[in-house]
């Protein structure tokens, strides 16, 4: 089980990793939806895909409410423990609640060409840590 936050690159993400750390450019950030909490329906959220590219690919970034100003195209920023998940088959990185966004000075040439997002994926099924689905027997 990973228990350090790993530095990598776009080329190297894989379904469902977390504990990563991540430096990216801000590409492009598409029109901002606003959805409705699966917990409370009265409780709604904003969300923008967000292109964020390194110098091994790029991938779709799914930002939610205030990170979507915080993300602004041109700019340079690392993610620190942030997942990957698996969105309508396709790979979307993602900050979570234990995850941080910081604004970096670091330039660097990008790979949008490596568009990760683009490849299809099937959501793996979450392994359970404790192995509930054996019953034991008596």
């Amino acid at each position: 089980m990973q228990t350090e936050i790993i530095s990598t690159k776009i080329s190297d993400l894989k379904p469902l990793q977390d504990k990563i750390r991540l430096s990216f450019k801000v590409i492009k950030k598409s029109e901002i939806r606003e959805v409705t909490s699966r917990i409370n329906e009265l409780d709604t959220h904003r969300i923008s895909d967000i292109t964020v590219s390194d110098d091994t690919g790029s991938i779709l970034l799914s930002a939610w409410n205030d990170d979507i100003e915080l993300l602004e195209p041109g700019k340079f920023f690392k993610i620190e423990n942030g997942y990957v998940n698996v969105f309508r088959n396709s790979l979307r990185l993602g900050r979570g609640k234990f995850g941080a966004f910081q604004s970096i000075e670091e330039e660097f040439e990008v790979n949008e060409s490596n568009n990760r997002s683009a490849e299809t994926h099937e959501r793996p099924q979450r392994r359970d840590r404790h192995n509930y689905s054996r019953k034991l027997q008596y």
